[in-house]
């Protein structure tokens, strides 16, 4: 009888125990700075076109030396599904890399992994970094990063009423790391120095898609 006790508390504390050890952890987002390697600094942001995308970033001293690549995505199965994309629009194969994240692939300059729900690709375009090195470095503030939901804050931004044939400020929000602003309908938008502009082309609906990318590398639309 206490053998048969001792079973059943056993397996019970065995049930009660496995949800807490197959909760994937969730990266709220991954601080853009802790991702800069040593020595460089971050030379641009592109915000990403389609949903599928990644934030590039572009890190070096006076010109292009590394791209790294971050989707901080909604899962852990987003993340692997974005990392196995990303790896089909390569050129050519590459191979497994064991010990880098949950799952990573790479060559001698590029490697590319990922880590609970974040996705990150670490490229040399030039010069002589350590990719390993970067990427080690990547995977630790990823780990490092803040736990919670991945979502972001949308930006969003105030269309004056449009006067065709006359460019006029449009109103963001808030500020963000980096802002794509896309009419849809008879106009144009461009950036400039003042800020983002538009200008009505003919008579019509026009409405705008904002995508923004934040501190954490999380993108809005």
């Amino acid at each position: 009888m206490m053998t048969r006790r001792i079973a059943i508390t056993v397996v019970a504390l065995a049930v009660m125990a496995a949800p807490a050890f197959a909760r994937p952890t969730l990266r709220a987002g991954v601080p853009v700075d802790s991702l800069t390697p040593d020595g460089m600094q971050r030379l641009a942001v592109r915000v990403p076109v389609v949903d599928s995308q990644p934030v590039r970033l572009t890190y070096g001293v006076d010109k292009a030396e590394i791209l790294v690549d971050v989707f901080v995505a909604a899962s852990a199965q987003d993340a692997r599904e974005a990392l196995e994309h990303w790896r089909h629009q390569l050129s050519r194969e590459i191979d497994a890399v064991a010990d880098v994240g949950d799952v990573a692939y790479g060559t001698p300059s590029l490697i590319a992994f990922a880590q609970d729900n974040v996705m990150v690709a670490v490229r040399r375009v030039s010069g002589s970094a350590d990719v390993a090195t970067l990427a080690a470095d990547a995977l630790a503030a990823v780990k490092a990063a803040p736990t919670g939901s991945p979502s972001a804050t949308p930006v969003t931004a105030r269309v004056p009423e449009l006067i065709e044939g006359k460019a006029q400020a449009l109103a963001l929000s808030r500020d963000a790391l980096a802002v794509r602003v896309f009419a849809q309908g008879p106009a144009t938008v461009r950036k400039t120095r003042a800020g983002w502009r538009i200008t009505r082309n003919r008579a019509g609906a026009v409405s705008l898609v904002v995508v923004a990318v934040d501190e954490q590398l999380r993108v809005s639309r």
